[in-house]
C-alpha cells in the first residue's frame, strides 16, 4: 500500500488489501480507489461515498484532509474548542502573573519570592494547560480561585507578621490545590439509598442510579468513567437518602450534566434530586454568607414578585434575583 498523500487517499496493492467500512469489500486490485479518515483511519471506497475519480485524484494531488461523516462533526466541534482552549491558557497564564505579584507582596522579604513563582506556574501548567485535561468548566475553575482568596491576599499585604504572611500564602496555595483535587467531584442530593447490609450491593445501586441520571439527561457515560461513590454523613435508618459524592474520571461529563440538567428537571423521579459542585471548607463558609445575604433580600421584598436565590459556578457564586413564574428553570442544579 502507497499513500499519496497525508493519509487522506491510499491505492490498495495485492500484498496489503484494505476494506471498506461501509460494503465491507476487499480491495486487492492497485487501480481501486479508497480515501482514509484522517481521525478514524477506517477506508472508503469512492462507489459508496458517490465521489468521482477527479474528485479522488484531485484529493490526492493536495494536501487537504478528509474525515467520514461521523468524524467531521467532531472534529470541526473540536477545532473550535481548541481555538477557545489555546485562547484561555494564554489568559489564565495572563492571570496568573498578576496573581504572583500579590503573593511577592503577600509574603516576607526573606521568603523564596522565586520558588513561589515557580509552585504557581508548575500548577498552572501541570493542571490548567493540558489540553486533554480541560474544557470549559475546567479551564474556568483555573483561571478564577474565587473572591475569598483574593481577600486572603489582601489581608495579607495590609496586616501581619512575616510568618503570619507565609502561613497565608500557603493556605492559598493550599486552598488552589484542594479546588482542583475536588474539580471532577459531584455530590448529588435526593437519590434513594439501597438498604441492604452487603456493602458491594449499596454501591453497585447509588452507580446504576448514577449512570441512570447521566442516561436521562442525554449523556452517555463510558464504563469506568464513575471511579468512586461514597454516602456522606453517618448512616442513619430513618432517612433514606444521605448525600452521595461522587468522583468522575473526566471533567467534561460533569460539564456536560450541568449543561444537559434542563433535561431531567420536569421528570417526577427527580423531583426531590440536586446536583452541586463539591466544594471545599472556604467555599461552603462563602455559600452561606451568600445564602443569608439572600434571604435577608427576601424578606425585604414587599411585592413577592421576585426570589432571590444563590447562582453560579463555584468561583464566581452571587445573590440573584429571577421571578417566581421562572424559578422552576434553575430547580435541580446548585
Amino acid at each position: 500500500m502507497t499513500r499519496r498523500n497525508r493519509g487522506t487517499s491510499v491505492d490498495v496493492m495485492n500484498e496489503e488489501p484494505w476494506e471498506c467500512k461501509i460494503c465491507s469489500t476487499v480491495y486487492k486490485d492497485p487501480n481501486a480507489k479508497l480515501l482514509e479518515c484522517q481521525r478514524c483511519k477506517d477506508h472508503f471506497c469512492i462507489k459508496c461515498l458517490n465521489k468521482s475519480k477527479p474528485e479522488y485524484d484531485l484529493l490526492s494531488k493536495t494536501d487537504s484532509m478528509w474525515f467520514c461523516v461521523p468524524c467531521r462533526k467532531t472534529v470541526e466541534e473540536h477545532i473550535v474548542t481548541d481555538l477557545k482552549i489555546e485562547a484561555r491558557c494564554k489568559e489564565i497564564m495572563a492571570n496568573y502573573e498578576q496573581r504572583i505579584q500579590f503573593l511577592e507582596l503577600a509574603v516576607d522579604t526573606k521568603c523564596d519570592e522565586t520558588r513561589v513563582r515557580e509552585i504557581v506556574e508548575e500548577s498552572i501548567i501541570k493542571n490548567s494547560c493540558d489540553k486533554d485535561m480541560i474544557r470549559e468548566i475546567a479551564k474556568d475553575e483555573a483561571t478564577k480561585t474565587g473572591d475569598a482568596v483574593h481577600k486572603k491576599m489582601e489581608e495579607a499585604e495590609n496586616k501581619g507578621t512575616g510568618p503570619q504572611k507565609k502561613a497565608t500564602v500557603t493556605t492559598v496555595i493550599e486552598e488552589m490545590n484542594e479546588r482542583k483535587a475536588r474539580e471532577k467531584n459531584l455530590i448529588i442530593f435526593g437519590i434513594t439509598e439501597n438498604q441492604s447490609e452487603v456493602k458491594q450491593e449499596r454501591i453497585d445501586h447509588d452507580t446504576e442510579k448514577i449512570n441512570e441520571l447521566f442516561y436521562d439527561a442525554k449523556i452517555n457515560l463510558e464504563e469506568g468513567n464513575i471511579m468512586k461513590t461514597k454516602r456522606l454523613g453517618k448512616y442513619d435508618s430513618k432517612k433514606d437518602s444521605r448525600p452521595l459524592l461522587v468522583n468522575l474520571k473526566s471533567i467534561d461529563s460533569k460539564l456536560t450534566l450541568f449543561k444537559n440538567m434542563h433535561y431531567i428537571r420536569g421528570m417526577p423521579k427527580y423531583e426531590k434530586v440536586n446536583v452541586s459542585n463539591d466544594l471545599t471548607q472556604s467555599e461552603r463558609e462563602q455559600e452561606k454568607v451568600l445564602w443569608a445575604e439572600a434571604k435577608k433580600l427576601q424578606e425585604q421584598c414587599i411585592s413577592g414578585e421576585y426570589q432571590y436565590k444563590v447562582r453560579g459556578p463555584p468561583w464566581a457564586r452571587k445573590v440573584i434575583r429571577i421571578k417566581k413564574s421562572s424559578e422552576k428553570k434553575f430547580k435541580g442544579c446548585k
